[in-house]
């Protein structure tokens, strides 16, 4: 897209609910607003965020601001306090980078759809009762939110899908704008492990992310006499250290739980990992699966949801569901350096298709169309 150039109408002053900054889907909104910064110049950017993100991001652009959105996911607050700031802010478009968002606001408004894992998978880590509560509302909450968007944006062509189907939305309402995995990399910190290859995961541990069948599969590799070790990267919030109290009870071998380490020594496990392995039972992009390929490391993935969408021939896939499965596709890649060759040859021409810079233009031109939509309408 060509950089933005003076026009006769006056600047659209576009709000951007950058909420999620420190969240685990923080790399999206982080990258979207470095590149618009480049491709906009003329347009005025509010964005929103969280006090504690207040200091940790700052606009280059002098067209970009920031103002403080102190409101929790899922909240009281979040529907009536939110709703009412930007109502009193009078945006002439609003980008909602997630889901959840005041459901009263009917100014004109861009979502991004990212899935539907919270209203199809459970999280046991959390209280049953205010698990199911969190699901309930945000089963109406979501469709609200799509079906009274100006434009609805989404990662993949299957949560193109699962939005269509599940608000009955026109496909004109809908567009695809793929994420990227470009890395900033540091100098790699070596890290001390107990064996010498090693299967790697990094990310949380949420039940649909499926880590408990990837330790099971380890450990049936491990029976059969491999001497490959596990290595599990995320923050041990309760997720993850009742999956670690739970390994432990079993007794698995060479099973290891980093918790929270820096990126330096995140990179040096990238780079001399044997295979990166993605369970998980349901994405709507997959982002990390891109972002190991970008190391070099050969991807075993789940064969579910939009992973063979994006991976395509750049992964290979097992049937999340089946321990013996993943344990085998595991094993193949680990045993083939021809197919971990192939993986990586794949992967360095699948990278090549994907940049934050198209996903931002892409972004940008559904900000223009929900603009001319709403065209004579005012903020609600």
């Amino acid at each position: 897209m060509r950089e933005t150039v003076e026009r006769a109408s006056a600047p659209a002053r576009i709000a951007i609910d950058a909420r999620i900054l420190s969240k685990s889907t923080g790399t999206y909104a982080r990258m979207l607003l470095k590149h618009l910064q480049e491709i906009d110049s003329y347009n005025e950017y509010t964005v929103l965020l969280r006090a504690e993100d207040l200091g940790r991001w700052k606009p280059h652009a002098p067209n970009f601001s920031v103002e403080k959105a102190e409101y929790a996911d899922f909240s009281f607050a979040e529907q009536w306090a939110f709703w009412r700031h930007l109502r009193r802010r009078r945006f002439d478009l609003v980008h909602f980078c997630m889901q959840q968002q005041p459901i009263l606001y009917r100014g004109a408004k861009v979502t991004t759809f990212h899935d539907l894992t919270l209203l199809r998978t459970v999280d046991t880590s959390k209280n049953p009762v205010v698990f199911r509560a969190k699901r309930l509302v945000a089963r109406a909450a979501f469709w609200i939110a799509l079906r009274t968007a100006t434009q609805v944006i989404t990662p993949s062509r299957f949560s193109a899908e699962d939005a269509r189907r599940y608000a009955k939305l026109p496909a004109g309402r809908l567009t695809v704008t793929p994420l990227a995995a470009e890395i900033e990399t540091t100098e790699p910190e070596a890290r001390e492990l107990p064996f010498r290859e090693y299967a790697l995961y990094v990310g949380n541990f949420f039940d649909y992310k499926n880590i408990d069948r990837l330790i099971q599969a380890h450990q049936l590799l491990r029976g059969r006499g491999s001497d490959l070790g596990l290595v599990l990267v995320g923050r041990l919030d309760a997720a993850g250290m009742r999956l670690k109290e739970r390994s432990e009870r079993r007794g698995d071998e060479a099973v290891e739980f980093t918790g929270f380490i820096s990126d330096a020594e995140r990179d040096w496990l990238y780079e001399n990992a044997a295979v990166y392995v993605f369970p998980s039972l349901s994405e709507g992009f997959g982002l990390p699966g891109l972002e190991a390929m970008n190391y070099g490391v050969p991807v075993a993935a789940a064969d579910a949801t939009c992973l063979p969408e994006v991976y395509q021939d750049a992964a290979h896939y097992f049937d999340p569901t089946s321990v013996p499965a993943m344990a085998e596709a595991i094993a193949e890649v680990v045993g083939s350096e021809e197919l971990s060759a192939r993986l990586r040859e794949n992967a360095a021409a699948l990278l090549q298709t994907y940049s934050w810079r198209t996903t931002a233009e892409l972004t940008h031109s559904v900000y223009e169309s929900a603009l001319r939509s709403a065209a004579g309408r005012g903020p609600a």
